[in-house]
């Protein structure tokens, strides 16, 4: 058990080792760095003209705006195109490790990568502005200010999220869905990759589910909300008490779980029967 524990763990690191050569790595870290501080602009500039400080449970307000979850979206289905993940040093490790064991170091990566990339949107704006951050347990002056809707700044910050919810409520929960939602786009692109050896397949039933969110954005309709995953990272188009005809967050929460475990154990077990240099010529 030890051994198959460590030849995965070296899988996974000769993935992360991996990322100094990776062009996408280099790519979605400018992309997130430009359009995710700029989103927090508007909002810091007003926090310096009041002179209060900002609480640092700025991460739900990164997906407020629909342009933003296209953004962070897509570049979560570009960072994750070419899964597994397949190199010719991969293919030497899966020649020793064996096929259970290298497909299941992929998804354990998946699964990792998720983790670093949510908590990589969640500390960046806190980090960049961490002189005008206050650590307190409220959402602050600054964000029930802007809540209030008195203030017209072009950041995004949702009414329905801070009045309804404390903030660690929210944070607890955009984090968790973040997390299981990246995953879940990660292991549609995992499977098809697998499965149909063609990377667009996967690519377009991903792009699928962020342009959803969009059109459900567009057409205001609720009712797709319970098809449309991406819309539920906003804690705001959950039903709220006993609101009813649109999904709650713990349905959001569920739904995701269990659909990525079903896209876990299909990929797993179709790994296991694939061919990987079929896979590869795919």
């Amino acid at each position: 058990m030890v051994k198959r524990l460590k030849e995965v763990h070296k899988i996974i690191k000769c993935n992360f080792a991996g990322w100094f050569i990776n062009y996408k790595i280099y790519l979605v870290l400018l992309l997130l760095l430009i359009f995710v501080l700029d989103n927090y602009t508007s909002l810091f500039e007003f926090a310096g003209q009041t002179g209060y400080r900002v609480s640092p449970y700025l991460f739900p307000f990164c997906f407020t705006h629909p342009f933003m979850r296209i953004v962070i979206f897509s570049s979560v289905i570009f960072l994750f195109s070419d899964a597994p993940f397949i190199s010719d040093l991969q293919l030497l490790l899966l020649s020793r490790t064996g096929k259970g064991k290298w497909y299941l170091a992929q998804m354990l990566y998946l699964g990792i990568c998720c983790f670093l990339f949510t908590a990589f949107l969640a500390v960046l704006p806190v980090l960049k502005n961490i002189t005008m951050i206050a650590f307190v347990k409220d959402w602050g002056k600054v964000i029930e200010t802007l809540a209030d809707g008195h203030y017209d700044i072009i950041h995004p910050v949702s009414y329905d999220m801070v009045s309804r919810y404390s903030a660690w409520q929210v944070m607890g929960y955009t984090v968790c869905v973040s997390i299981l939602l990246m995953l879940f786009l990660g292991m549609i692109l995992y499977l098809c990759n697998i499965a149909f050896s063609n990377r667009s397949i996967g690519i377009l039933i991903s792009a699928a589910f962020v342009l959803l969110d969009w059109f459900v954005y567009l057409t205001g309709n609720n009712r797709l909300l319970w098809i449309s995953p991406v819309s539920w990272i906003q804690m705001s188009n959950m039903a709220y008490a006993r609101e009813w005809g649109i999904p709650s967050a713990v349905f959001s929460v569920v739904c995701l779980v269990v659909s990525d475990v079903v896209l876990l154990v299909s990929a797993y077990f179709v790994s296991k029967r694939k061919d990987v240099v079929e896979v590869m010529n795919g």
